[in-house]
């Protein structure tokens, strides 16, 4: 049977059970029905519940339309008992409701691939087609949009946290840093939060993300780790380092047993549907379309490596900064749009790098628009000394496997903004471990 009329039959039996009201609620016009006469009947029932204060028969209905003078387009009585008559009650609306609302979307996001296509082929400035990408994105994201929560649902998640709080228990968080005192001190990460990871080049930013998702992933949420500097062959590469603790350079005169964790690790990985890998999405619109397509089966969080290598769709004749500000804006929105948090890595520019100097968010390269959009600031530093006052620089002389470290955060939105935790940062199997 013909999903338009089933919803039309049901609506016909509205007895002031809200089934108008929730069919718009879901974003349903009469731009949603491909058959004339029945866009003719669904504005008719629109009308009737207005009028009537949400009581509908087939009556009410042929009256509106005779009003209107679109009786005999519909075919008079005739046409609207037919429809009335496919169902009995309206019991099975919102299952109606839902396939007809998944039809309609996927007709109109066909036509517009259809006419997109066809933009796309005249094309002769390469800026028209950046610009029907993004708006291909943006059906697509239409197309694919969950249900706003409500506030029973907010409220519900804020019960749970505070019956956790007053129990002496760990409120539920999005995701765990995998370093005992970074979650002690700084807060593990909240599910709407967009965390920036700082950084100057060689620091180990890229290895703290790893890090996170590893652990994260090994405590069964699912992950997404967008990388735009390293394949996702030397992603996988490293978590397995980070997990077995063992470099592959080490393999050739390891023990058996070594080996075998090698391999099981890389086993392990295979079948883990937690693990999900990309090096193939170069732009912000890619990564979000990506990512609202993975959250339709179950998504935890997603890692962003990192955010000044991301393409933005506005093209060249926009500066960089605005390019930025378009990433950043664009990657807070998935956050709150699908309830996640959002991990990504920011470069430092050289200034960060002087003696004595300790990084701050003036030193994010090339947009402000970084420290606006975060929740969370963590940077990522190298002291010049140890923490027992050793000088671990290379004019110093400084050759060690092992370095001390510290992790600045510097602005949280929901827990303490300045937080300086110690760490040792094993170069030799690039993991992070706390200072004893």
């Amino acid at each position: 049977m013909n999903s338009e009329q089933l919803v039309l039959s049901c609506l016909m039996k509205e007895q002031n059970d809200g089934l108008i009201s929730k069919a718009l609620a879901d974003g349903v016009t009469k731009d949603y029905f491909v058959d004339p006469v029945n866009k003719i009947i669904f504005d008719a029932l629109c009308q009737c519940s207005i009028e009537t204060g949400g009581v509908i028969d087939i009556a009410t209905v042929a009256v509106k339309l005779q009003e209107s003078g679109k009786y005999k387009v519909i075919g008079e009585w005739g046409g609207l008992d037919k429809i009335d008559a496919l169902t009995d009650t309206a019991s099975h609306f919102n299952q109606y409701l839902a396939s007809f609302c998944n039809s309609a979307k996927r007709n109109k996001l066909n036509e517009y691939l259809k006419g997109a296509v066809k933009r796309i082929e005249s094309a002769q400035d390469p800026e028209i087609i950046h610009l029907v990408l993004a708006e291909i994105n943006e059906m697509q994201v239409q197309f694919t949009k969950k249900k706003n929560r409500t506030m029973e649902d907010v409220g519900s998640d804020l019960r749970k946290e505070v019956t956790c709080l007053i129990n002496g228990e760990t409120p539920p968080m999005g995701l765990e840093w995998g370093i005992d005192s970074m979650s002690k001190y700084a807060n593990d990460i909240e599910k709407d939060e967009l965390v920036v990871i700082g950084a100057a080049p060689g620091r180990g930013k890229t290895s703290l993300a790893i890090q996170i998702f590893g652990h994260n992933v090994d405590q069964g949420r699912k992950g997404a780790y967008f990388s735009l500097e390293m394949s996702d062959k030397h992603i996988l590469r490293n978590l397995i380092i980070q997990k077995t603790q063992i470099h592959p350079n080490s393999l050739k005169h390891a023990y058996e047993g070594d080996v075998e964790k090698w391999k099981n690790a890389i086993s392990d990985y295979e079948a883990n549907d937690n693990v999900n890998i990309f090096s193939d999405c170069y732009n912000i619109d890619q990564i979000v379309a990506r990512t609202k397509l993975m959250h339709q089966s179950g998504l935890d969080f997603i890692v962003v490596d990192y955010v000044q290598l991301i393409q933005s769709t506005r093209g060249r004749t926009t500066s960089r900064a605005e390019q930025l500000g378009e990433i950043t804006g664009k990657l807070k929105r998935l956050t709150l749009d699908l309830n996640i948090p959002v991990i990504t890595m920011a470069q430092l520019n050289r200034e960060s790098t002087k003696i004595n100097k300790f990084p701050s968010m003036a030193d994010f390269r090339e947009s402000a628009s970084i420290e606006q959009d975060a929740n969370r600031v963590v940077f990522v530093h190298r002291p010049d000394k140890t923490l027992d006052n050793r000088d671990q620089t290379s004019a110093g002389g400084f050759t060690g496997p092992s370095f001390d470290q510290q992790l600045l955060q510097r602005k949280c939105r929901n827990g303490p903004g300045e937080v300086n935790i110690w760490c040792e940062f094993r170069a030799n199997i690039v993991k992070f471990f706390d200072k004893m």
